[in-house]
């Protein structure tokens, strides 16, 4: 039986970037992807494929890639990789490994490992030790995490214990029940950067001489208790350009903790935004770079400011910002989020029930994005107005469709604004004229 071969079989891996293709199809073993070591596939109708991971990881050596389709998703499986391999799901959302609440999903413990493209879900809850098991236990240095969909987990989403120099990037956490990503005991020089992190006790949470970490462009929000908790001499860490929005206890909060950098953060709606205590901590990156945003800042930026060189306003505080709990200060708070982003409106309809598509054409996740579809003029029997608040944050590159609640009904010449806006981005508006005749829009002029 003749084999079949790959339509589109090209896995390129960048640093930090995992392309996984999109259809499952058979893999012909002479047109494997150029790469150190072997190819062993996991699902799909090859001859020779596993059916199990663990099985392939059994039979791989190190350097190997071992890839997962998706056809024979959910994986009930817990997974050991104790080789230096890339383990790649074949589609984020589709690829699922499922531990069926008991232990881990992925225990990792050799170094040099990338993980990519799965959703890792149901790990357990070790209660006898009171340990909490996670999606991903990583005890092993120089690896990756990148690209996948970490859930509903009784435990944490990642846990990294005395692990150095690893990547958690570009991950969506969920729903876990403990912590999100946690580092602990020792864990040093690791990236946290571009994960998305929500509905968990704790988003982002170092605990125990956790040093020299980067915690970087990472969003958490609605945390039951901290969006990022530091958490015994975890010192010498950087935090900057994250946003922590709606986290019901403190935004970020540190407890002994020295020499941490914290700046160009956006905290936004936390029920207490930060506190830092028995530490000293930088909360500014000094002037004229400047702090965090703060969004229960009462200060002002005028012409008598105190900054260095200021003639006017700067876009930094004029007075300082106390941090709870302690003599700590953001000495030049941010008047704006810091780094704003762009929405856009696209119409899809202007009768009989208007609507419009928002997208973030910019490179930040807007915040408590809202809309508003206004019309003047005219004899409107029904749907004047209509506006609306998104329930979620709208990441960059994302679009969604919005529409008004009534059907528009009446008659005459109107004026027909659509409108958008977030906390950290600009209101951008379409204005539209024209002739209303019962359920009918026509546009004229400008």
């Amino acid at each position: 039986m003749k084999r079949k071969l790959l339509a589109v079989g090209i896995i390129l891996l960048f640093i930090g970037t995992c392309i996984i293709p999109a259809i499952a199809q058979d893999i012909k073993e002479s047109s494997q992807p150029t790469s150190k070591g072997n190819w062993l596939y996991v699902g799909g109708s090859g001859p020779g494929n596993y059916t199990k991971i663990q099985d392939a990881i059994d039979n791989a050596s190190d350097g190997d890639t071992v890839f997962v389709y998706n056809d024979l998703s959910p994986y009930y499986e817990h997974v050991s990789v104790n080789k230096s391999l890339k383990l790649l799901g074949e589609d984020k959302n589709t690829t699922i490994i499922d531990a069926s609440g008991i232990q881990d999903v992925i225990n990792i413990i050799s170094d040099n490992v990338l993980v990519c493209g799965f959703t890792l879900q149901n790990s357990g809850n070790n209660t006898l030790y009171n340990i909490s098991d996670s999606a991903v236990d990583l005890r092993a240095n120089n690896s990756k995490i990148t690209n996948n969909i970490i859930i509903s987990n009784r435990g944490n989403g990642i846990t990294l214990l005395w692990a150095n120099n690893n990547n958690i990037e570009n991950n969506l956490l969920t729903d876990n029940v403990y912590t999100d990503i946690k580092l602990s005991h020792y864990s040093s020089n690791n990236t946290i950067a571009n994960n998305t992190v929500y509905h968990s006790d704790n988003g982002i949470y170092l605990y125990i001489k956790c040093k020299h970490n980067i915690i970087k462009d990472n969003t958490a929000q609605n945390c039951e208790l901290c969006g990022i908790n530091f958490y015994w001499d975890c010192d010498e860490n950087i935090i900057t350009r994250n946003l922590l929005f709606n986290n019901h206890d403190y935004g970020i909060w540190f407890y002994d903790s020295n020499n941490n950098s914290i700046y160009h953060n956006d905290l936004i709606r936390n029920n207490r935004n930060a506190r830092d205590k028995d530490g000293i901590n930088n909360w500014d990156n000094g002037y004229p770079s400047g702090g965090n945003y703060w969004d229960d800042y009462m200060g002002k930026d005028d012409y008598s400011g105190v900054n260095q060189n200021e003639s006017g306003p700067d876009g930094i505080g004029d007075t300082p910002y106390n941090i709870s709990d302690g003599n700590n200060q953001d000495q030049y708070p941010l008047m704006i989020p810091y780094g704003w982003t762009k929405l856009a409106i696209r119409i899809h309809s202007m009768s009989p029930r208007p609507s419009m598509s928002i997208k973030n054409v910019g490179n930040i996740t807007a915040i408590n994005v809202q809309w508003s579809i206004i019309i003047k003029g005219g004899f409107i029997l029904i749907g004047r107005n209509s506006s609306g608040e998104l329930l979620q944050p709208l990441p960059p590159g994302q679009e969604i469709m919005v529409k008004s609640r009534f059907f528009l009904l009446g008659l005459g010449k109107i004026e027909m604004t659509y409108t958008a806006w977030a906390d950290n981005a600009p209101v951008v508006s379409v204005r539209i004229n024209g002739i209303l005749l019962l359920f009918f829009f026509r546009p004229i002029g400008k």
